[in-house]
C-alpha cells in the first residue's frame, strides 16, 4: 500500500512538472506577444520606415503566434499521456522528483514573460545566477516570502552585513518563484536587480514603469544606501500589486533609514544573520562537489578554514569569508589541502604566528626571559610574568577570546616600566612597527575618545601581532577605561563606526604612576597596599584593575642595579662610537660609581641618568673629536669629576641612599 502511495506521488510530481514546463495559460495569454520580445526600429524615415517597422512587427507576433500555438499543442499532448502513464508508472519502479524535473526550466514562462526591454538592458534576472545549496538558517527568506505576498505593506527592506549571502538568498527565492516552488502569490514573478548606478532618473522611472506593467516582477535594489534614489524609490512603494527589495547593512539602516517614517511604514524589515559553523561547513561542501575539487578539501580542512576565519577575520562575514578563503587555497598546487595549510594561509594575510612553531620562534621562548632580564635591570618579576604569558599563548594553554597577555606595570616615574615594554617588543616581535605607544594623558577629554579608537584600530589593522603600551592609564578619560574593560575581556574593540578590532593577538601593557608619592613616604610597601590605596583614592577602579592578567610593582632600584643600567647605557653609547669613528669609552668603575650616584633619584628614577650620559659623556667625547684629542688606542677615559662638574645639587632627601 505504502508502495503505491509512493508510486502516485511520483506520477504527481511527473504531473505537475508538465504543467509547469508547457505553462499552458501563460502561453495562452501572450499569444500575440512579438517572439523573444523582439524590438526594431528602421534607420528609413517617412512611409518606408513606418513600412518596415509594422512589417517587422507582424512578422515577430506571427511569429510567437505559430511557435506558442505549437507548443500549446505539444503540451496538451504531453499532459494527455502523463495521464495514459499513471498505471504504467503505478507499476514501475520510477522516481520522479519535481525539485530536480524544474531545474530543466519552462519554456511556457519563458515565451511567456511580458515585455520589459529597458529594464532587462539596465538589470538582471536574478534566477539566471548558477544554483548553489541555500539554508533558510535564520529564517530570513520565509519573512520575505511572507511580506511579498501580503496585499498591503508588501515591500521589503533587507537588513544584513556585507557577505552575509543577501544576493545569493534572493536568487534562491527567485528561482523558487520560477519554478513554482514559492507561496502562490508569488509563484511565476520575476525577481529582477535593477542597476541604478548607469541611470538617469528619467532613465529609473522608466524602469519602474515597465516593472508596474509587467505585472509579475518583484524588483531588487541592493546597497541601497550608495544611490541617492530614495525620493524615486519611495514614490512606488504604495503601488498595488507591485513589490520592491531593497537590502542595505545594519551600519546605514541604524543611521538613516529606521528614521525615514514613509519608508518604515511601507516596507517590512527582515533581518539577515551569518550562519552558524555548521551551515558554513554545509555550503563549503556543496562549493567543492560542485566544482569537482571535493577529493582535494577533506573535512578537516574545510572545518579549519571555517574555525580559523571566524577567529580572525572580525571584519567579515560566513558565508564569504570562508568562501573567499577556499578561492585562495584552491590556488595552491597541492593534490590534498591540510589545515596547516589554511593556518599558514591566514598567518601570511595578518601576519601572525600559527600552526607549527618554528626552531626560530622557540629559541626566542625558550631564552625569552634570559634576554629580557639581561636589558631590563631588577625587574624579574614583569619579565617573568611576560615570559610565561607568551608561552602559554603561542602553546594554546590560554583564553584565545583574552589578549595574549595585559599587564598593569605601576611603580614611580623612571624605574623601567616603559623601558620593559619596549625591549620586549624589539626582541620578540622583531621591529619598531609591533609596538605601539599611546600617552593616555592625550585622551583626557571625552571628545578624545573616538580619536583614540580611530588610532588603536589603524594601527592594530596594520600589525595585529604587537605590543600595545598605554602610557600613564590612569591620565585618560574614565569613558575611555570603559573601552579597555571590555577589550581586556572579550580581545575586541568596536570603533565608533561599527569596524571590530581584534586585539587577541597582542600584549597589551598599561603603566601607571598612581601610587608614587605613596611609594616615596611610604619606603618598602607591598603590591597588595599600594592597589588598596590606588582604588581607595579612586586613581583606578577595582574592575579595570582586575581585568589584567598581572598587576607588577615595578620598584626603586638598588645601587647596584643602578650601576648595571651606567653599563648598559655606556655600551650603547660605545656600539654608536665604534660604528661611527671607531673609539670607544672606557666602562672605568669610578665612572661608573659616579654615573650611579649622580643620575638617579628616587623620584625622576632612571631617567636622569641618561640624560647625565647625553649632557657629560657624550659632550665630552664630543669636545674630544672637535680638538682631536683622541687617544691612539682609541680608548676615552673620562674623569669621573667630569660628570658632577656643573651639576646642581640635588636634594638629600632626593638623592638614592
Amino acid at each position: 500500500m505504502n508502495r503505491a502511495k509512493e508510486q502516485f506521488r511520483s506520477w504527481q510530481h511527473l504531473r505537475d512538472f508538465v504543467v509547469y514546463y508547457f505553462s499552458i495559460p501563460r502561453l495562452l495569454h501572450s499569444l500575440f506577444i512579438p517572439w523573444h520580445r523582439d524590438t526594431y526600429k528602421s534607420e528609413e524615415g517617412g512611409v518606408w520606415g513606418l513600412m518596415e517597422n509594422i512589417g517587422f512587427a507582424l512578422f515577430t507576433r506571427a511569429l510567437g503566434f505559430l511557435i506558442r500555438s505549437i507548443t500549446i499543442l505539444a503540451g496538451l499532448i504531453a499532459i494527455f499521456l502523463v495521464y495514459l502513464s499513471l498505471p504504467l508508472i503505478l507499476l514501475l519502479p520510477i522516481r520522479f522528483d519535481y525539485r530536480k524535473l524544474s531545474k530543466i526550466g519552462s519554456i511556457g514562462k519563458d515565451w511567456s514573460y511580458p515585455i520589459t526591454y529597458f529594464l532587462d538592458a539596465h538589470g538582471r534576472d536574478l534566477r539566471l545566477t548558477p544554483d548553489v545549496l541555500v539554508i533558510d538558517h535564520d529564517g530570513g527568506l520565509k519573512q520575505v516570502e511572507r511580506a511579498l505576498s501580503r496585499d498591503h505593506q508588501q515591500n521589503v527592506l533587507i537588513v544584513g552585513p556585507q557577505g552575509v549571502g543577501k544576493t545569493t538568498r534572493l536568487s534562491y527565492l527567485a528561482k523558487k518563484m520560477y519554478r513554482d516552488l514559492s507561496i502562490p502569490k508569488l509563484n511565476g514573478k520575476r525577481l529582477v536587480e535593477l542597476f541604478p548606478e548607469e541611470l538617469t532618473k528619467e532613465e529609473l522611472h522608466r524602469c519602474f514603469h515597465e516593472a508596474v506593467n509587467a505585472g509579475n516582477i518583484v524588483l531588487v535594489i541592493e546597497n541601497i544606501e550608495r544611490f541617492h534614489i530614495l525620493d524615486v524609490v519611495e514614490t512606488y512603494l504604495d503601488v498595488p500589486h507591485f513589490q520592491i527589495i531593497l537590502t542595505t547593512d545594519n551600519e546605514h539602516f541604524n543611521a538613516t533609514f529606521k528614521y525615514n517614517a514613509h519608508l518604515m511604514r511601507a516596507v517590512d524589515v527582515v533581518q539577515f544573520f551569518p550562519p552558524d559553523r555548521k551551515t558554513t561547513m554545509l555550503y563549503l561542501i556543496d562549493r567543492v562537489e560542485r566544482e569537482g575539487i571535493r577529493h582535494r578539501f577533506p573535512d578537516d580542512t574545510l572545518a579549519s578554514i571555517v574555525i580559523l576565519s571566524e577567529k580572525f577575520l572580525l571584519n567579515d562575514y560566513q558565508p564569504e569569508k570562508s568562501m573567499d578563503l577556499l578561492d585562495e587555497l584552491v590556488l595552491l598546487d597541492k593534490e590534498v589541502v591540510r589545515p596547516e595549510d589554511v593556518e599558514e594561509l591566514i598567518a601570511e594575510k595578518l601576519h601572525i604566528p600559527l600552526g607549527v612553531i618554528r626552531q626560530d620562534e622557540r629559541d626566542k621562548l625558550l631564552h625569552l626571559e634570559e634576554v629580557l632580564n639581561h636589558y631590563v635591570i631588577g625587574q624579574e618579576e614583569a619579565i617573568h610574568a611576560i615570559a610565561a604569558s607568551l608561552k602559554r599563548s603561542r602553546l594554546g594553554v590560554r583564553d584565545e577570546k583574552r589578549p595574549i597577555g595585559s599587564f598593569l606595570f605601576i611603580g614611580t616615574t623612571g624605574v623601567g616600566k616603559t623601558h620593559t615594554a619596549k625591549t620586549l617588543a624589539q626582541y620578540y616581535f622583531g621591529s619598531k612597527e609591533f609596538f605601539h605607544r599611546f600617552d593616555m594623558s592625550e585622551y583626557r577629554d571625552l571628545s578624545s575618545i573616538e580619536r583614540f579608537m580611530d588610532q588603536l584600530g589603524a594601527k592594530i589593522e596594520d600589525a595585529p601581532y604587537s605590543l600595545v603600551l598605554f602610557d600613564e592609564l590612569e591620565k585618560a578619560h574614565p569613558d575611555l577605561l570603559n573601552v579597555l574593560l571590555q577589550v581586556l575581556d572579550e580581545g575586541v574593540m568596536h570603533t565608533p563606526k561599527g569596524r571590530a578590532i581584534n586585539l587577541r593577538n597582542t600584549i597589551i601593557i598599561a603603566t601607571s604612576n598612581a601610587g608614587a608619592r605613596y611609594i616615596l613616604e611610604n619606603g618598602n610597601v607591598s603590591k597588595e597596599l599600594l592597589i588598596q590605596h590606588i582604588i581607595s583614592e579612586r586613581i583606578l577602579r577595582p574592575e579595570l584593575i582586575n581585568r589584567f592578567d598581572a598587576v607588577i610593582l615595578f620598584r626603586p632600584l638598588s645601587r647596584e642595579e643602578v650601576k648595571k643600567v651606567a653599563i648598559l647605557l655606556l655600551n650603547e653609547l660605545n656600539v654608536t662610537l665604534a660604528k661611527r669613528h671607531g673609539i670607544q669609552v672606557s666602562i672605568d668603575p669610578e665612572l661608573v660609581d659616579a654615573l650611579a650616584r649622580e643620575g638617579y633619584s628616587l623620584t625622576f628614577g632612571l631617567r636622569p641618568l641618561r640624560r647625565l650620559i647625553q649632557d657629560k659623556a657624550e659632550t665630552y667625547v664630543a669636545d674630544l673629536l672637535l680638538k682631536g684629542g683622541i687617544p691612539e688606542s682609541g680608548i676615552i677615559h673620562i674623569d669621573p669629576k667630569v660628570i658632577s662638574e656643573g651639576k646642581e645639587k640635588m636634594p638629600e632627601h632626593l638623592k638614592y641612599v
